[in-house]
């Protein structure tokens, strides 16, 4: 398996992107992605393809008409972005469900 090695400021940039609002806007789009879509663009541990990594930053130029900082740094931010959607997502749906489950407790007392 290869490993890759990231610098600090490669790291960093990712961290900032991350909290960018178009870095968000991608993220949620991939966020109702169909499985067979998402291995096309990441690997099996997770990290971007190199087809993500061109996909990510021709859409991050296109929609903030920025350069990105690093070849990758933007396709690492909106998996970063989507793993916390998808937290967040997982999240309301506990609470939804324990609401649900109260409210039927209630009904039946």
């Amino acid at each position: 398996m290869p490993v890759a090695a990231l610098s600090p400021t490669f790291d960093n940039a990712v961290r900032i992107l991350t909290a960018h609002p178009v870095i968000t806007e991608m993220a949620q789009d991939l966020l109702t992605a169909p499985p067979a879509m998402l291995t096309m663009l990441l690997t099996d541990n997770g990290t971007p393809t190199n087809r993500f990594m061109a996909l990510a930053n021709e859409q991050f130029t296109e929609r903030t008409g920025e350069t990105p900082p690093f070849l990758g740094a933007v396709a690492r931010a909106v998996t970063a972005r989507l793993t916390e959607l998808r937290a967040e997502q997982e999240r309301r749906q506990e609470a939804e469900a324990a609401e649900l489950e109260a409210r039927q407790a209630l009904r039946d007392m």
